[in-house]
């Protein structure tokens, strides 16, 4: 944009001094400005489940993340709320869904910086899937995780009848000669793996 402010600055008196038949008024410099690069990191994403403790034994057992955080959360309007609940005042406003109950399991790589958040919605309940493949639908298509061998990733999946390989695992030489595969959770949900050379 700073390349353009001074002309479109300066083009309103252009014009009007062309409609008087006057020298046209010089353009305007505008002084230059230091913008900071706004500063962001990914945190979490959300991934609404209809079995969560399937799921949990999915991304624990079989990709290998460990789980971090248990949490119920509930609308404080809602009279019956469960005990150990984290009553939260203003949930409908944020989720904007009346007389929320849900419950929250975070996942996360040894370091704990970046976290997969499972979510079961028990009131209301979700039940509706989406079949996905990888070019459709449009928008969020897949999660891709470094895992420590891909190999151990498929046995443990045939192992446990959970989630589906879509393809063997491929050798990619323009990415570093790492091995990539791609799967499917139980409940559908497209992921990426991929391990490196030893």
């Amino acid at each position: 944009m700073k390349a353009f402010a001074p002309v479109l600055v300066g083009l309103p008196l252009v014009l009007a001094g062309a409609c008087q038949q006057q020298e046209p008024a010089a353009t305007i410099e505008l002084p230059e400005t230091e913008q900071e690069q706004p500063q962001s990191r990914f945190w979490h994403m959300g991934l609404v489940v209809s079995d969560l403790p399937l799921m949990h034994d999915f991304y624990t057992g079989v990709i290998g993340l460990e789980q971090a955080t248990h949490l119920m959360v509930e609308d404080a309007a809602n009279p019956d709320a469960e005990k150990d609940a984290i009553l939260v005042a203003r949930l409908q406003e944020l989720m904007g869904l009346p007389n929320l109950k849900l419950e929250i399991q975070h996942y996360s790589d040894p370091e704990h910086q970046q976290f997969i958040e499972l979510v079961k919605y028990h009131n209301p309940e979700s039940s509706e899937t989406v079949e996905r493949d990888v070019n459709r639908p449009l928008g969020w298509n897949h999660m891709g995780f470094q895992v420590d061998s891909v190999d151990r990733v498929v046995t443990a999946m045939r192992e446990k009848e959970m989630g589906t390989v879509l393809g063997g695992p491929t050798v990619l030489p323009e990415f570093g000669g790492n091995r990539y595969l791609f799967i499917s959770d139980p409940e559908g949900n497209l992921i990426e793996v991929f391990d490196t050379p030893r």
